[in-house]
Parts: structure tokens; C-alpha cells; sequence
């Protein structure tokens, strides 16, 4: 609280604007939008540097440079390598330093064993560190091999999926590092290419995973019908292809994005008696409605073989393998996803392909 004493004090003292300062122009439509342009692109330089340097110096980012360079155990039996259990040292907390280290010499272990002496977050009934094998799959479209993998990869009825290119091996290994860290190994990696797999499974980090050869009617390379987003189309849209089969499989399936680490047990909240009941259970943007759903987190929970959730994610997997027959022709200028939209007053245009992120997130919140 100011006294009126200093407020008038204040207003005598303080110098007066000069007259001859010509007042600012109110700023133009051009002006403004050139200003917010401006500010997407330092946001956008900004999250790049962050990204960048997230890589460069993340734990996960340096057993990626090491899982690059890997090459296969000598004397290694790649098919034994998938029925016989891990040995490997005991635990150690391995740091950045050490784990350059590693990658240059001397393989530094990130254990697959409990450490006694340590206290895991994850119950028992769920703490599989120690109790896996490792999986070194082939492709997932060969008859039996996705079978395989949930033989060989599930806990307890449980199993962990994620997925990866190699552009993102450093948050996948970073992904599976924290799971192990509290106790989990029930975790299993899709990726897109049987080289990629190699080295993850041959490395010193022994990450399980299958690759795929689905193409999804043109999202399968770069080559496809949609050049500019095959790629990374196929990598989003794989996964709702495999949560409907493993659906039929009769597991349950924790489906998490590699940009995630896991601090706590999950399965304390997925099976509290608030959430148990659900069939699936999925993250929220913001307010709970179908068009806030992010499904970078998917629980799929004693889903029923030809069930409604299998139906919804076979549904998303058809309009997804719409965008690889023709990206632009979807998610473009007048593209038909849009047009539904905006004659519900939804959305509205212009509409550009190149700023429409996470389409396959879009799809599933319309089915939803």
C-alpha cells in the first residue's frame, strides 16, 4: 500500500513523455501475424536445441551410440539367444560417464538380475527383473512369431510394448533402462527394420524387440504413394495393427510412447479398484472428451477377443491405412477428414498437411 504522500510525489517527480514523441502506430494484420510467425519459429528452434541436446547427453542416448556400433556377441546362437534365459553381471548404477566408456571398450552392465539389496517399486506379482528371457524376433507378419513373443516376453498375463526407429533408439533404451530400474522386463520393442533389431538384441543392453515388414498400403518406406510421410507414418500406425492382434492373444498390453520414462509402479494404479473395471485406459490433452484423448499411453486391460476395443482399434487402423494411400488427399487442403469437420462447425480452414501433427492421435479421438 502506497500513501497518498508518495503517489503525489511520484506523479510530480516523474518526467513527462515529450510532446514531440509521435505516438506508435497501431500495427498492421501483416505485422501481427509476421510477429506470431516469428515466435513459432524461436519455440520451435528452442525445442529442437532441447531435443538435441536431450540425445546427445541422455543415458539413453549414449547406449544408443554404443547400440549402433554394436555387433553381434561373438560365438552368439541368435535363436538360442531366444529360449535361453539372460546371464549377465550383477547390477551396477552405470552413469553417462560410464556408459561412453562403454561404448569404447569395456561393456558396462545394465543388469537384467534383482539386486537384493535394493528396494523396487513394483510388487511383487508384477517384478519380472531377473525372470525374462530375451527375445531376438524376426518379423512379426511370419505365422507364430508375435505368438512367440508374448510367450517368451509377457509376465504374469502382463506385457509392456513400445516402438522405435533408429532415429529413436536413445528414448526406446531410455524407456526400457527406467522399467528396469523399477523392477519390470516385461517389455518388448517394436521396430521397422531386422537390422535394428540386431544390434538392440545383440548389444550389451540386451533389449528384447521384433521387427515388421506391414506396409500398411504404402506407408512401409519412403518410396510409398506418400513419400514425404511414409516413414513416420508406418511408425505411428504400426502399433494399433499389433494391439489388435495381441488383443486376440489374451494379454494385457501397457502401450507407452518412447518419450516416456516410468518412475513409479504403474500397475498400482492400473489395477486400483477405480480403474480396474475398465477395459482401456488412456491419457488426456485436457478436458475428458474423445477430442482431448492422447494415446501416447494405452492400458488395454482383460479385453475381449472381437470386443468393442478390439473393433475401435481395427477401425483406426483402416482410416490410418486411408493416409497411406494418400496423405493429402486426407489430411490436405479440402482433404477428407476435414470435410465432415468443418460443416459441423468443428473445424475450419485452411487445412495443411505439413502442421498437421499426429494424425494417427487425430483418427483415434474421431473413432472414439
Amino acid at each position: 500500500g502506497c500513501s497518498a504522500e508518495w503517489r503525489r510525489q511520484a506523479k510530480v517527480t516523474q518526467p513527462e513523455r515529450p510532446m514531440s514523441t509521435p505516438p506508435r502506430p497501431a500495427r498492421t494484420d501483416v505485422e501481427r501475424v509476421g510477429s506470431i510467425w516469428q515466435s513459432f519459429v524461436l519455440v520451435a528452434i528452442l525445442g529442437a536445441l532441447l531435443t538435441t541436446y536431450g540425445q546427445m547427453y541422455g543415458l539413453g542416448a549414449s547406449a544408443a551410440r554404443s547400440i549402433k556400433a554394436s555387433r553381434p556377441w561373438a560365438g552368439m546362437d541368435h535363436h538360442a539367444a531366444s529360449t535361453t534365459p539372460v546371464q549377465q553381471a550383477p547390477a551396477q548404477q552405470a552413469s553417462p560417464a560410464s556408459m561412453e566408456d562403454a561404448s569404447a571398450g569395456t561393456p558396462v552392465s545394465l543388469s537384467l538380475r534383482l539386486d537384493p539389496n535394493r528396494q523396487y517399486p513394483v510388487r511383487e506379482r508384477f517384478r519380472s527383473l531377473g525372470k525374462m528371457q530375451l527375445f531376438h524376433g524376426g518379423d512379426l507378419e511370419a505365422p507364430g512369431e508375435l505368438e512367440r513373443a508374448v510367450r517368451m516376453r509377457s509376465y504374469n498375463g502382463e506385457l509392456v510394448l513400445t516402438y522405435a526407429n533408429e532415429a529413436g533408439t536413445a528414448w526406446a533404451a531410455n524407456l526400457i533402462f527406467s522399467l528396469r530400474s523399477i523392477g519390470i522386463d516385461h517389455s518388448f520393442v517394436i521396430v521397422m527394420a531386422k537390422s535394428h533389431c540386431d544390434a538392440l538384441a545383440t548389444s550389451r543392453h540386451a533389449i528384447s524387440c521384433g521387427w515388421s515388414s506391414w506396409d500398411m498400403e504404402g506407408c512401409k518406406a519412403d518410396d510409398g504413394p506418400v513419400s514425404k510421410w511414409a516413414f513416420i507414418e508406418r511408425l505411428w500406425f504400426v502399433r494399433h495393427h499389433y494391439l489388435a492382434r495381441l488383443i486376440r492373444l489374451k494379454v494385457n498390453v501397457m502401450a507407452l510412447d518412447g518419450d516416456m520414462i516410468v518412475h513409479g509402479d504403474p500397475y498400482d494404479i492400473l489395477h486400483s479398484a477405480a480403474l480396474a473395471r475398465h477395459q482401456v485406459i488412456i491419457t488426456s490433452d485436457g478436458s475428458f472428451a474423445a477430442s482431448e484423448v492422447n494415446n501416447g499411453f494405452l492400458y488395454l486391460n482383460n479385453c475381449t477377443p472381437g470386443g468393442q476395443v478390439e473393433r475401435v482399434l481395427r477401425e483406426v487402423v483402416l482410416r490410418e491405412m486411408d493416409v497411406c494411400r494418400g496423405g493429402d488427399a486426407v489430411f490436405g487442403a479440402n482433404g477428407s477428414f476435414w470435410k465432415p469437420l468443418d460443416a459441423a462447425g468443428i473445424t475450419g480452414p485452411p487445412h495443411f498437411i505439413a502442421f498437421t501433427g499426429a494424425r494417427d492421435q487425430k483418427y483415434y479421438q474421431d473413432v472414439l
